[in-house]
């Protein structure tokens, strides 16, 4: 089963900061890191980019029942096997239970109020204990998206944002939209060329 962070709304902050410090620390030592562009584990997609960023961050958007989500689980799958996941889901959106092909036991849940939302990805994603860290629909990025990539090179991690519209303030590397989902068929748009692209989830 997975693990989950769960903070109650009347934590202070100090208690916040020590409940989830807490949670890394018992975690003990990394495992073993990748050091390259994780592969995103649909090939289509890899023919066109090298994978996610590491370090570095990647923009995911897309409106809810879009296939956001769903993109990313062939990449959270493979990784889960021998790396440490970390996701910070402030509106309380996902169910780890339901991801075919994912390791729980490396996955790690962190449901913080949405405005301790970007400082708790910054924890995890400097901690240097994960390889990937995701933050799914935070409040929208201005000055704190350089903190995050600041933490994700500091961690040395790929740290993708889930957002339901592009946000170019935010500082990414790699930008990809889903646009419509018919089976297992996902639409992308990738912002930076205006390239659109039917691609199978499962390949």
């Amino acid at each position: 089963m997975f693990s989950t962070v769960d903070f109650e709304p009347i934590l202070e902050r100090q208690q916040t900061i020590e409940a989830l410090k807490s949670k890394i620390a018992a975690l003990g030592p990394p495992l073993r890191q990748p050091q390259k562009p994780i592969p995103t584990g649909i090939a289509d997609v890899d023919k066109r980019i090298e994978g996610w960023p590491v370090p570095g961050v990647t923009e995911i958007s897309g409106q809810l029942g879009s296939g956001r989500m769903r993109l990313c689980l062939p990449s959270l799958g493979r990784l889960s096997l021998h790396h440490r996941i970390g996701i910070v889901d402030p509106l309380r959106q996902l169910n780890p239970p339901g991801w075919k092909g994912v390791n729980l036991k490396h996955l790690l849940l962190v449901r913080p109020p949405l405005e301790r939302a970007v400082w708790s990805t910054e924890q995890l994603a400097r901690s240097g204990c994960f390889a990937l860290v995701g933050l799914l629909d935070p409040p929208r990025l201005g000055r704190t998206g350089t903190r995050l990539v600041r933490a994700s090179e500091h961690g040395a991690c790929a740290l993708l944002v889930w957002t339901t519209e592009i946000n170019l303030r935010t500082p990414a590397k790699l930008r990809i939209e889903t646009q419509n989902q018919q089976g297992r068929a996902l639409l992308l748009r990738f912002p930076k060329t205006g390239e659109s692209l039917w691609v199978n989830t499962e390949s």
